[in-house]
């Protein structure tokens, strides 16, 4: 959705703003569209928990969980921070690729540490995965290089 609403700010308003200024004008809007459905799934659960930490007294638990919200929360907005400048950076596409470098890593992780079985259909998709990862950066590399060449070859005629 916010990617969304940094399209629409780019493209039809024509400015074009750094990351945590991107982050400024977009969080807003999240928070007034996710709040509703937040309160509506999410209170009933949270307010009994909140509430049995505190009839139990037990003040230090109710401190760990709200440095661990609190956390959560700064770690939040250092993605979101992330994602907009590594779009402003790079690419949409790099975005993506980044991300499905991060769920490939998710999978390995979860099979590794918690003994988790993944299906051989998901090992197949996930080769396909890093397949396509490879041949990306192989791509990505050789267009920079083909640049580079470019640049050179112009400055060598502008000196002659």
């Amino acid at each position: 959705l916010m990617s969304a609403v940094r399209f629409v700010l780019i493209q039809y308003t024509g400015v074009r703003l750094s990351s945590l200024q991107q982050i400024l004008v977009t969080q807003p809007v999240g928070l007034l569209l996710l709040l509703p459905f937040a309160v509506t799934m999410e209170l009933p659960s949270l307010s009994h928990a909140v509430y049995g930490l505190y009839v139990s007294g037990n003040r230090d638990e109710i401190v760990s969980l709200s440095w661990l919200v609190a956390v959560s929360m700064f770690m939040a907005l250092l993605v979101n921070f992330s994602n907009f400048y590594m779009v402003q950076v790079t690419s949409g596409l790099t975005l993506t690729v980044i991300g499905q470098v991060k769920l490939m890593c998710t999978v390995l992780m979860g099979e590794l540490s918690f003994g988790e079985t993944v299906p051989p259909g998901n090992w197949a998709a996930l080769a396909i995965c890093c397949t396509g990862l490879v041949i990306y950066s192989r791509v990505r590399a050789d267009m920079k290089e083909a640049e580079k060449r470019e640049k050179e070859k112009a400055a060598l005629r502008e000196n002659e």
